[in-house]
């Protein structure tokens, strides 16, 4: 009897099953994707670190999506600067407004240090413009930021103001927002050495400013010669901004500012 007993048993052994592995969230960072056209969209991207050396990216947008799918990307260095296809992630739900892309091609500890950004499209085609964007890794904004007028000079009616925001790495994402520039036009702008009154040469460069929405998005990180210009220095700088009217028309003033040293 015995050694058919035994038999048995090593038969119901043989028949169970094999569990499967399990994978588990060790880690997680969440980055804002803020709107980047006139529609009311903006989400979130959570990078998560799972058991088995796997990264996932996970996309979740809140708003009214249209019909179609939205390609995404991770894309290399700064929203402002914008940067060539780093991973093609899967495109968002239209319906659900989720993403959820896992790899091996990076690891959690890559991408909460990465120069990059995430970019969501309306469609396939590029010229359909953006949804929403968001800087990630070492990009990531801080809540330290400081804010400098910009006075009406030569274009009556127009003003604003320029805010500095420090970047995990310590650079910063500089914002111009005017009011009263002409529709259509695009502005030069510039830091100059000096103070307002004393005037001097350039030593930075912004992004032009879109006379129709009045924005100019810029990553600050060196001086035009190549020298470092980081948050920290923009606080100190002897300098001064001008909005021109245009490069053939330098000498039209559409806002002026001093900054640093001389606020």
């Amino acid at each position: 009897m015995c050694p058919l007993l035994l038999f048995v048993a090593c038969g119901n052994d043989d028949d169970a099953p094999i569990p499967e592995d399990i994978v588990t969230q060790l880690a997680s960072t969440t980055y804002d994707l803020g709107a980047a056209s006139d529609l009311a969209i903006q989400g979130f991207i959570t990078v998560i670190k799972n058991s088995n050396n796997t990264t996932t990216l996970y996309i979740e947008l809140s708003g009214d999506l249209n019909a179609a799918d939205h390609p995404a990307q991770l894309r290399l260095n700064t929203a402002a600067e914008t940067g060539a296809v780093a991973l093609e992630l899967e495109a968002i739900n239209n319906e659900t407004g989720i993403s959820s892309t896992t790899t091996s091609a990076y690891t959690y500890e890559d991408l909460i240090d990465f120069d990059g950004y995430v970019n969501v499209q309306f469609s396939n085609f590029e010229s359909d413009g953006l949804l929403v964007q968001g800087d990630i890794g070492q990009n990531d904004l801080t809540t330290t930021s400081i804010t400098y007028d910009l006075l009406e000079k030569d274009v009556l009616g127009a003003s604003g103001n320029i805010t500095f925001t420090k970047r995990l790495n310590g650079e910063a994402l500089a914002v111009i927002s005017l009011n009263g520039t002409p529709s259509g036009g695009i502005h030069p702008a510039h830091i100059h050495s000096n103070d307002a009154a004393t005037t001097g040469p350039i030593i930075f460069t912004f992004n032009t400013v879109n006379g129709t929405t009045g924005i100019s998005k810029t990553n600050v990180s060196a001086l035009n010669d190549g020298a470092p210009f980081l948050y920290d220095d923009v606080l100190t700088v002897n300098g001064y901004i001008n909005v021109h009217l245009s490069d053939s028309q330098l000498n039209v003033i559409v806002v002026q500012g001093n900054i640093g040293a001389n606020n």
